[in-house]
């Protein structure tokens, strides 16, 4: 624990970091190297046991961070209701906790409350940051202010009542209580879109202290183009597809049209750490397996590689409409490997106004069908160079967003 009682310090609440490569892990690794280089002694609070759909193992230690690790009982399993663990006792406690509505991490946090209290005494008036997901890191958060008198700031990813993964349960109401008191304590307000800041609780009455922060590039590291004349396209597609509320209906009705209505062949690859004979099941049903490839996640090292021979990246977005302010990470990979996107996106979503920033990319309602089909045919897809992905860097965005500020 750092001695220098003078220097500015930061507590984060996390309950992601790398190795897990979650979006929500690279959105709070920014917020640290943002302090860090505003002078700030930068506390990391998270658990030593990750288990995740996005990576598993012991939590990386940063250099010139601070890193307070407490074991998780229950080892997550991202932000999805998706245990994997096969023991049986686990299980009953994960679904007795989702019928109350207590986060599957909210056992956890317990001890980093705990450590905190024990720590209390070296820690003067520092900035607290919970980020959402999960609700427990920002309500921790706001216990350790309760605490410490500090300075709370509330990064909320997506509206805590409003998500599509908290259902309406006994403590519904408490929550909503609880977020709009959050909201009310903070010190500062982070939110990652215009439809996140429409669902907070009380947020309109804290304009001075909001700031929008939307997700952002990790990395350019713009794929070679390796496509050459033939009579395949190829289409790729990252990440959870049939998890989350997302619809993959839409893509795979416009792949089987495209291949009747065309003489080329017009492939997917998609990669995910989605249940394979669901999704199986799926290309099966709508009579599309031979230009379907499904495979396993992979790291984002091998994306550069794997993605050359694309003509686009994918982007399926929530069809909920509380799901409307959802700016998917995957966009912003894809704007990173110098890729043109096809969005797939109701009407009136915020998604649609940076895909239409974009050179050479789409973005199309699902129920059209048709017009997916016929851009999966006929469009012309040029890559980008990396002035196109610069504006898109995530620490950009939030040394930008943060910078008068703090």
């Amino acid at each position: 624990m750092n001695k220098d009682k003078k220097k500015k310090q930061i507590i984060i609440v996390t309950s992601t970091w790398p190795p897990v490569y979650s979006p929500g892990a690279r959105r709070v690794v920014s917020f640290a190297k943002f302090f860090m280089s505003k002078g700030y002694d930068v506390h990391i609070y998270t658990y030593r046991n990750q288990n995740s759909l996005y990576g598993s193992g012991v939590t990386k230690i940063f250099s010139g961070m601070f890193f307070h690790l407490v074991k998780n009982p229950i080892p997550q399993t991202a932000i999805r209701e998706r245990n994997t663990d096969k023991n049986i006792i686990t299980k009953k406690i994960l679904k007795l906790l989702k019928k109350v509505g207590v986060e599957k991490n909210f056992i956890g946090s317990l001890s980093i409350i705990r450590l905190i209290y024990i720590h209390r005494k070296e820690y003067q008036n520092p900035v607290i940051l919970g980020s959402f997901p999960d609700g427990s890191n920002i309500l921790v958060a706001y216990i350790i202010k309760k605490i410490l008198k500090g300075r709370l700031i509330s990064d909320f990813r997506d509206a805590w009542t409003k998500d599509f993964d908290y259902k309406f349960n006994l403590f519904t109401p408490a929550t909503l209580m609880l977020e709009k008191q959050v909201v009310k304590q903070s010190w500062l307000l982070t939110y990652v879109s215009p439809g996140t800041k429409k669902q907070l609780q009380g947020i309109l009455k804290r304009k001075k202290k909001s700031v929008l922060l939307i997700n952002g590039v990790d990395k350019i590291t713009c794929s070679l183009d390796t496509r050459h004349a033939s009579n395949k396209r190829y289409f790729g597609y990252i990440g959870s597809i049939i998890g989350a509320n997302r619809d993959p209906i839409p893509l795979l009705k416009a792949v089987k049209l495209a291949n009747e209505n065309c003489s080329n062949q017009i492939n997917l690859e998609i990669y995910t750490n989605d249940n394979m004979d669901s999704i199986y099941k799926l290309i099966e049903k709508y009579k599309c397996s031979k230009h379907i490839t499904v495979k396993k996640a992979i790291s984002y090292s091998k994306l550069p590689d794997i993605s050359s021979t694309w003509e686009a990246g994918i982007v399926i977005t929530r069809t909920d409409k509380k799901s409307s302010g959802e700016l998917t990470t995957k966009l912003f990979d894809y704007i990173g490997l110098g890729l043109p996107t096809i969005t797939i996106a109701p009407q009136g979503f915020d998604i649609n106004q940076i895909s239409e920033e974009l050179p050479n990319s789409v973005c199309i309602p699902p129920e059209n069908i048709e017009l997916l089909s016929s851009v999966l045919i006929n469009k012309v897809f040029n890559r980008h160079n990396e002035s196109i992905a610069k504006p898109f860097l995530r620490e950009n965005i939030m040394f930008e967003a943060l910078d008068g500020i703090l």
